[in-house]
């Protein structure tokens, strides 16, 4: 067994080391007289025995140099990181003091701290006598043998000038060592040795060790001669929570690939739009006579239920849309009212007028919100007052209409709104998960990965109301009046139908785009020094407007309706 000196030499260097530290001797004060000064331990004497349960227990005698001090405080460790986030589990068993003195406890995770009340201290025997009992110092051993480890000394607020150990065990050891010093880098000791004639037991020496130093033993036992009670456990953290490993990237990848088909599968067969088999017409310019043509709409596709058919929502422009549509076609009157101020914002009321011309579902209710038959007059700045109400019914009876057309396989809000709480409902269990993965397993990136089909499925649910075969064809038919109103000659019109003409199609070009080139072709029709307050039909302006000022005003109109609707929410 190694010995690291004889006893002559550990006599030699114990007496020079108490010889330094001789108050007086270096001209440093006498201890007494420095009151922050940690209390000194002369001789510290530690007792062990290893029981064939890997039990280990500890006895320390205390001799402190310049008497007892007030109190003393010993710190015990109940764990001891390991690397890649493994730690060790010790537990401390009767604790006691075997003096009498009066002492107290206090655990923390990774420690146990006695605190003894020393002033009753002293005897002929020791001045202070601490035992106690480890169990989980027997670990397993690489070659599966069983190592015991622990740390002699530790924890201490006081300065030990000598400390003494000695280890029994009735088992045979194969090996034994000694660190001593700092615990997270601890050198080997003064002194130690085992398995030789003068020292038949593990006995370690060490000389001088400053507060909270350590004096660590460890002993290797053949397997089966100790038994083995280590209690490892893996240690919280991020890396460790989100370890990148082969099993945890190769099932993250399995998740994301074989759920991103199934997202893929189910979006083919229920959220793909069919394939068109022709286009369907919305409006033509019709030619009724030689290098004249005339606006139609086909089909009573009103703007509202197009703008709803091109993005699968029913929304602010769409309402906007068919309150001018709802105007042109006679059933509303809108009136710019004065500013009472230069500064002031325009506003508009709405009037109920007589019309023959029959109304969708949709348009009825707007119409009573907007322009109620028992005369209530609403204003543009109050209709998300007065539209708010109606709402949910008008966008239900907008998407059960494009439904009963035919264009869609079934209802796109409900589609999405089903969807989506799949995907939420996914996303929600993917995070519960990943939680829960992350604070007891390490593999928290299969979590990860589901949460991230979770997002992807809620992207997808906005893509699951399907278009039949007439809706793709109405979308052709839409993108083919997009074109031509883009590209239409307004010198084509007939001449002194013009307004009424470009009045047909604005609310489709609000819906389509083009609309700042026809509300800027009626202005053409203006005439100077003429009152065009109630030149057009469907849209009345204060004494002194003309037709120059209706790009300005209608553009403010669909800005200010759009606005005031979106901030019902």
């Amino acid at each position: 067994m190694r010995r690291a000196g004889t006893p002559r030499l550990r006599a030699l260097r114990a007496g020079l080391a108490g010889l330094l530290l001789v108050p007086g001797i270096v001209g440093l004060p006498p201890t007494s007289a420095l009151a922050d000064d940690p209390p000194v331990i002369r001789q510290l004497d530690v007792a062990a025995v290893v029981a064939n349960d890997g039990k280990l227990k500890v006895k320390e005698t205390i001799f402190f140099r310049d008497g007892v001090p007030d109190t003393f405080t010993q710190r015990l460790a109940t764990s001891r990181l390991e690397a890649d986030n493994w730690q060790y589990h010790f537990v401390i068993e009767n604790l006691a003091v075997e003096t009498g003195q009066d002492f107290s406890t206090e655990s923390k995770p990774e420690s146990l701290t006695v605190n003894v009340a020393t002033e009753n201290a002293g005897g002929a025997d020791a001045d202070l006598v601490i035992s106690y009992t480890v169990v989980g110092a027997a670990i397993q051993g690489s070659q599966g043998d069983t190592v015991l480890t622990w740390d002699l000394v530790q924890g201490m607020n006081a300065t030990v000038m000598s400390v003494d150990a000695q280890v029994n065990t009735k088992a045979q050891y194969s090996s034994v060592d000694c660190a001593a010093g700092n615990p997270g880098d601890p050198s080997v000791c003064t002194f130690y040795g085992g398995g030789t004639h003068d020292y038949p037991a593990p006995t370690f020496h060490q000389d001088n060790l400053a507060p909270g130093q350590v004096l660590r033993a460890t002993l290797r036992f053949d397997a089966g001669l100790i038994q083995v009670n280590q209690e490892l456990v893996e240690r919280w953290s991020l890396d460790r929570a989100f370890t990148p490993g082969l099993n945890q990237l190769g099932l993250s990848a399995l998740i994301l690939l074989g759920g991103g088909l199934i997202l893929w599968l189910v979006h083919r067969r229920i959220g793909r739009d069919a394939i068109s088999a022709e286009l369907v017409p919305v409006a033509q310019f019709h030619p009724i006579a030689e290098n004249e043509v005339e606006f139609r709409v086909l089909n009573g596709i009103r703007p509202g239920l197009v703008g709803t058919v091109l993005d699968e929502h029913v929304d602010p422009i769409d309402i906007t849309a068919t309150l001018l549509d709802l105007a042109v076609r006679g059933h509303l009157l809108i009136r710019e009212l004065p500013r009472p101020s230069a500064y002031a914002p325009t506003d508009w009321s709405f009037s109920r007028r007589p019309s023959a011309e029959p109304l969708d579902g949709f348009e009825r209710t707007l119409l009573d919100q907007v322009a109620p038959e028992d005369g209530t007059e609403v204003f543009a700045s109050e209709l998300s007052a007065s539209v708010v109400p109606a709402i949910v019914q008008i966008q239900a009876q907008m998407y059960a209409d494009v439904v009963s057309r035919g264009w869609f396989h079934s209802n796109p809000q409900k589609a999405r709104r089903t969807w989506g709480r799949l995907a939420f409902g996914l996303l929600a269990a993917a995070v519960t998960a990943t939680i829960f993965l992350a604070a007891f397993t390490s593999y928290a990136l299969p979590g990860v990965a589901l949460a991230m089909l979770g997002v992807i499925g809620i992207f997808v649910s906005a893509e699951m109301p399907a278009k039949t075969a007439a809706g793709v064809g109405l979308v052709d038919g839409l993108a083919a009046l997009r074109s031509i109103l883009a590209v239409q000659s307004v010198d084509q019109l007939p001449p002194g139908r013009e307004i009424a003409q470009i009045s047909a199609l604005l609310p489709y070009a609000v819906v389509l785009g083009g609309l700042e080139k026809w509300i800027n072709a009626i202005a053409l029709f203006d005439s100077e020094a003429v009152d065009d307050s109630e030149e057009i039909e469907w849209y009345h302006a204060p004494k002194g407007w003309t037709l120059a000022d209706l790009p300005a005003s209608l553009r403010s109109f669909v800005i200010t309706v759009q606005g005031t609707l979106f901030t019902r929410a």
